[in-house]
C-alpha cells in the first residue's frame, strides 16, 4: 500500500511506521500484539499520536483506534481531514 500511495500521490509527504503487523486473520482474536513485544506497541502507538499532529490528512479503516488518532489529529489542527477506506 506505501508503494501505490507513493506512486498514485507523489505530490503528497507521507509518514508512517514499518512495524510488524499480521496479515488477515493470522493473529487470531486472541492475540493484538504482532511484534511480540508489548512495550514496542505502547511506544507505536503514542508515537502515532504524535506524529498525526503534523498531518492535513488522515486515509484510515474503520475502527476506533482510527477515531482516537483523527481525534488527536484535530486537536493539532482544526482543519484536519480524513479520508475513511471501506472495503
Amino acid at each position: 500500500a506505501i508503494d501505490e500511495a507513493w506512486h498514485d500521490f507523489p505530490d503528497l509527504k507521507w509518514h508512517y511506521l514499518d512495524r510488524p503487523r499480521f496479515r488477515g486473520h493470522e493473529g487470531g482474536w486472541q492475540n493484538h500484539v504482532p511484534s511480540n513485544d508489548p512495550a514496542l506497541e505502547v511506544i507505536v502507538i503514542k508515537a502515532i499520536q504524535v506524529i498525526v499532529q503534523q498531518c492535513d490528512i488522515i486515509v484510515h479503516g474503520l475502527g476506533g483506534f482510527s477515531s482516537f488518532i483523527y481525534d488527536s489529529m484535530k486537536q493539532a489542527n482544526e482543519n484536519a481531514q480524513r479520508i475513511p477506506v471501506e472495503k
